[in-house]
């Protein structure tokens, strides 16, 4: 079913190109690689991590994926014509039920000696927070069993990808994809003659690090919070968006995650941030140039005209994903497929309005790339705004208690070495 993978290929690359407000892919240049290969990430955001990842591979994808999924005879008869190749996990059975995924295994490692690629989400269950858990041990026996059947000839690469989300399910939000440099099955030969079992569990291990290290995680749960403001502060600092600013970011985090001092300063400057209603990025800048504020009056006509145009393609996705009550991981795919129906019908009759009402082709496609356009200014436009509202929020604090924040603000950056 090539057709229909590529189809689903295309769908992907347009719908995420819509879905995320900033989506950076870092390391391209690991996927020049040819041959057998096992293509290894975190898996904070179910469906949108597959599209995320393979819609960058050239080679078509095999998928590992939970057997829940192929209890429904027309999911079954996609996702078998899809390439997935179903797994049971623990969840997804009764107590004391068959638990047995040789046959899974068995396909997967012909797969790879085939010469293919396979995608495995290697935490085996999706969370959606800034914690990479321990690996499942499939990629690496997977790898090494097919290394082992043909005598350590087939050089099967490990591709490791950290997938760091702003917000998994949400719309507009941002994504960073980290393809990092290939990890070759061989080099854990001499371990696997002597000790399979430690192979599998080394490979395994320096498979979790590697991803890890191209995330933007945290080690424990409830230090996140402590992460999502130090990033906040630093995105306001130096706003870019390439593998330097990513290092930047993984650095800050790795070195003030665990100081309780600085913690301590976070949480009780923006906690004062929330009493006052305004955010960090108010207290770094407060005056707007004219041209800020001429752009901000000037562009309230058309990003309501924009919002407007587009309140119900956006809606109904949205208003279904909440009425179907699912998981939150399956919300961000369900909300861009619905797109895939609700803005084409949309802009489908944007045209045929015009047309019937100017009877001029030309006019209707204007008024297509209008309202499309239209709907990118909107968002643009409602971001200048919240800023500019908050600003004007902070003009009116007392000097005291600005000037207070201002110091605390300092206070926090100079602690971080900011």
């Amino acid at each position: 079913m090539f057709i229909l993978y590529q189809f689903f290929r295309i769908f992907a690359f347009i719908g995420l190109r819509v879905f995320y407000r900033r989506r950076m892919v870092l390391g391209r240049e690991n996927l020049h690689f040819s041959g057998p290969a096992i293509v290894v990430v975190n898996h904070p955001s179910t469906i949108m991590d597959v599209f995320n990842v393979c819609v960058e591979i050239r080679q078509s994808c095999y998928f590992l994926a939970n057997y829940s999924l192929f209890k429904h005879p027309v999911s079954n008869w996609i996702l078998r014509r899809m390439y997935c190749i179903p797994v049971k996990r623990k969840e997804d059975l009764p107590n004391g039920a068959d638990r047995n995924n040789s046959k899974a295994l068995d396909q997967s490692v012909r797969h790879i000696q085939n010469g293919g690629v396979l995608f495995i989400a290697a935490e085996g269950v999706s969370w959606m927070d800034r914690v990479v858990r321990p690996f499942k041990t499939g990629a690496a026996r997977i790898a090494l069993g097919a290394e082992n059947n043909t005598d350590w000839q087939l050089n099967v690469k490990l591709i490791p990808v950290g997938l760091s989300y702003s917000a998994p399910d949400e719309f507009r939000s941002d994504v960073i994809v980290h393809f990092g440099e290939p990890v070759h099955a061989a080099e854990w030969r001499n371990i696997w003659m002597a000790e399979p079992d430690k192979a599998v569990s080394d490979l395994t291990g320096h498979l979790q690090q590697k991803v890890s290290d191209l995330t933007l995680t945290v080690h424990d749960l409830e230090l996140q919070p402590v992460a999502d403001k130090l990033e906040t502060m630093a995105e306001n600092l130096y706003p870019r968006e390439n593998k330097a600013y990513f290092n930047f970011r993984k650095n800050l985090i790795e070195r003030n995650i665990n100081r309780p001092e600085l913690t301590r300063m976070l949480n009780t400057y923006f906690s004062q941030l929330e009493k006052t209603g305004v955010s960090d990025a108010v207290i770094s800048t407060q005056k707007d140039g004219f041209l800020r504020n001429l752009t901000v009056f000037a562009g309230t006509i058309p990003a309501l005209a924009g919002r407007i145009c587009w309140f119900i393609p956006f809606f109904i996705p949205k208003f279904v994903s909440q009425k179907l009550q699912l998981y939150p991981g399956y919300n961000g795919a369900l909300k861009m497929f619905l797109g895939f129906f609700t803005v084409p019908v949309w802009l489908r009759g944007v045209f045929r309005a015009v047309f019937i009402y100017s009877g001029n082709n030309i006019l209707a496609w204007m008024a297509v790339g209008a309202t499309i356009a239209l709907g990118y200014y909107s968002g643009y436009h409602e971001r200048l705004a919240r800023v500019w509202n908050a600003r004007r929020s902070a003009g009116k604090l007392e000097p005291a208690l600005l000037e207070s924040l201002q110091q605390q603000r300092k206070s926090v950056l100079t602690e971080a070495n900011l």
